[in-house]
């Protein structure tokens, strides 16, 4: 992977320093710098401890910070129309924020369009098309988000938060899908997307084998503590916290069927 450098200095997507979501200890404080076009997992022994951390990444959940910025935007800043100035600013997939359930998933895509973008009805509903097909969503296009199953809505959320071009795509969990092989295909539509639409991951999940292969930093986080690792420290043996098989204990994920991994 290729990050993109200006002048002696990587350009940062998302830098901050002792960031820690509201009510952890001070010893949760995380550092970050996460180059444009990479990709950052967070990683952590239950799902509400992701959460929290790429919620506050986020700037969407209280948070306690030195500096915190997106895409050289000071979040920080006194000035609360400071968003204005990202590039589209950064996009959230979560199931905090669903398909509107009385849209179709074709309106659902075509809605932000219309609103943010100020496109015609006819132009917003070729976009959207044209946006439902890069991410190979292949269900009903007019059926309501109930008609559609786990993966279409997923693919349709994804599809939504496209529209704006954002520079940062925050995505909470993924990968809640039933079978390894959907996980890959999802992993490498995300990389397809990620690397089509130029911007940067930032994914919190269990499914360590994503990490294991795709992440350049990869947080573990707990009530106690942090830890940022590099794509070589993240599963080298000797690391306590994200070694391959101790992991998914910690986890409480192992099985057997990981130890041919």
């Amino acid at each position: 992977r290729v990050f993109l450098v200006a002048g002696t200095a990587m350009n940062l997507a998302l830098q901050c320093r002792n960031l820690t979501p509201a009510g952890y200890p001070s010893s949760a404080a995380v550092d970050l710098d996460v180059p444009a076009g990479s990709v950052l997992v967070i990683a952590a022994r239950g799902g509400h401890h992701r959460n929290r951390l790429l919620f506050a990444l986020a700037g969407l959940e209280p948070a306690q910070c030195q500096t915190h910025s997106l895409c050289g935007v000071d979040l920080l800043a006194p000035d609360r129309r400071r968003r204005r100035r990202a590039r589209n600013g950064s996009a959230v997939i979560s199931h905090a924020f669903p398909l509107l359930s009385n849209l179709s998933a074709c309106a659902n895509v075509m809605l932000p369009l219309m609103y943010h973008r100020r496109m015609p009805r006819r132009d917003a509903m070729a976009a959207a098309h044209e946006l439902l097909d890069a991410v190979a969503f292949k269900a009903d296009r007019d059926a309501l988000p109930a008609f559609l199953n786990q993966d279409a809505r997923w693919r349709a959320l994804l599809a939504r938060a496209l529209g704006n071009g954002p520079p940062i795509l925050f995505l909470d969990e993924p990968f809640e899908l039933d079978s390894v092989e959907e996980w890959r295909t999802l992993a490498d539509l995300l990389l397809a997307v990620a690397e089509q639409f130029n911007c940067t991951l930032v994914v919190e999940t269990a499914h360590l084998e994503f990490a294991r292969h795709h992440a350049d930093q990869t947080i573990y986080l707990d009530a106690q503590g942090s830890a940022v690792f590099s794509c070589e420290q993240a599963f080298a043996l000797t690391n306590r916290h994200t070694s391959w098989v101790a992991y998914l204990r910690r986890l409480g994920t192992y099985t057997h069927s990981h130890a041919a991994i």
